[in-house]
């Protein structure tokens, strides 16, 4: 928070998780148990064993955060469902979930970047949403089906099964407190758009697609991959590429075995509406349709790499050269596009507020997921591939040794 009020790289998602010590206006630290000593200090924080009769029982919860949630919790989902009003009625599924919950999420950041203070205590109402939509970020982001059902009722059913199956309300040391009436409830509300659209679209609105947006691209990039990245790793395994020493080998079985136990993503497409910010996506869509263009362009700073075997961890046999050099051009283009898409996108975001927010963009896990293919790459390189943020994001190939632009 302080980063992005004095102008120091930053990003709004770093914000939906970071800022834990916030007091709201009851005094409660927005983290609860994982606010630091200093900001929980003197805060009731009484743990008892879950009274419900789901899964959660007798795991250990958070009883004096349930109280305040309690007291918000009307207040709550009557903004859901006014924030809906404000959405476009074209928005639906689990694209228009993500941009409710994400912005019922980002409400405490969001207050304190307006208020220009990070020490503003939150709205109590705001604090309590924030804890709501954590329970359900994991079932509105990610390369996901949509939801069955034809009717919001039906939709919210098989969200709260997904809840449920997926031990979403279950965190690292307790249990979500909320009662499953109030969850169902909840989950109602943000599956139902009643009288979406009618009225006026406010900055908030806006604030929540791009930010819906900007999660979707970082999914889709996980996405993709991981995709390469096992690719990369059945070409180590048959012997196309080599490893050069037991420690790489040793990693590459590491990561095939991590791997083999999840199940393959099978969806690589972008899942943002073809009418949602079409021009600030067309880099990214466009990606891969101008391949053949860059490859003739980035071709030669691949091989320069490449003629330097005794710098890579892993060898490159002949048989397998031509579709690395392709796989890494497609990597190129698509990571340089991303960087793009998210400078873009994040620069609208922060227009978005009352008060002018400036700094680079500082890429997270949200924006840019970490490479898993860019690791082995990298191996097979024995140069690290680096993209600079920006408006125009810079590339190039490195090691000790050189610095190769792309």
């Amino acid at each position: 928070m302080e980063d992005a009020l004095a102008g120091e790289p930053w990003a709004f998602t770093r914000l939906l998780h970071g800022v834990p010590d916030a007091l709201d206006a009851e005094g409660r630290p927005l983290g609860e148990r994982r606010a630091s000593p200093p900001a929980k200090a003197g805060v009731e924080i009484e743990l008892r064993p879950c009274p419900y009769s789901d899964a959660r029982r007798d795991q250990p919860m958070n009883l004096s955060a349930l109280k305040q949630v309690m007291a918000h919790w009307d207040s709550v989902v009557e903004d859901i469902q006014a924030f809906h009003r404000e959405l476009p009625a074209t928005l639906h599924g689990r694209f228009r979930l993500l941009a409710v919950v994400a912005d019922q999420l980002a409400r405490p950041a969001a207050f304190l970047l307006d208020a220009g203070d990070p020490r503003a205590p939150i709205p109590a109402s705001s604090a309590v949403a924030h804890k709501l939509a954590a329970g359900f970020f994991g079932a509105a982001n990610g390369q996901l089906p949509e939801l069955s059902g034809e009717t919001p009722q039906a939709q919210a059913e098989a969200l709260m099964a997904e809840v449920s199956d997926r031990k979403l309300l279950f965190g690292a040391s307790e249990v979500c407190a909320g009662p499953l009436n109030l969850i169902d409830r909840a989950s109602v509300a943000l599956m139902t758009p009643e009288g979406a659209g009618t009225a006026p679209s406010t900055p908030r609105a806006e604030r929540a697609i791009l930010l819906a947006t900007q999660l979707r691209v970082g999914t889709f990039l996980a996405a993709e991959d991981q995709a390469l990245e096992r690719r990369l790793l059945t070409l180590a395994m048959d012997g196309s590429l080599r490893p050069r020493n037991d420690f790489m080998r040793r990693a590459i079985e590491r990561r095939r075995d991590e791997l083999a136990a999840r199940p393959p993503t099978t969806n690589l497409q972008l899942l943002v509406p073809d009418d949602v910010y079409p021009e600030i996506l067309a880099d990214l869509r466009g990606a891969a349709s101008d391949l053949e263009e860059r490859a003739r362009r980035w071709r030669d700073p691949i091989e320069q790499a490449l003629a330097h075997p005794a710098d890579a961890a892993l060898e490159v046999t002949p048989a397998v050269r031509a579709e690395l050099i392709a796989g890494i051009v497609r990597y190129l283009a698509r990571r340089r596009a991303a960087v793009r898409t998210q400078w873009r996108l994040e620069m609208a975001l922060r227009a978005t507020f009352s008060r002018k927010l400036e700094g680079p963009l500082r890429l997270n896990g949200l924006l840019m997921p970490s490479c898993g293919a860019g690791r082995w790459l990298d191996a097979a390189l024995g140069h690290r591939i680096e993209v600079r943020v920006g408006v125009e994001p810079a590339m190039r190939l490195w090691n000790p040794k050189r610095s190769i632009a792309v």
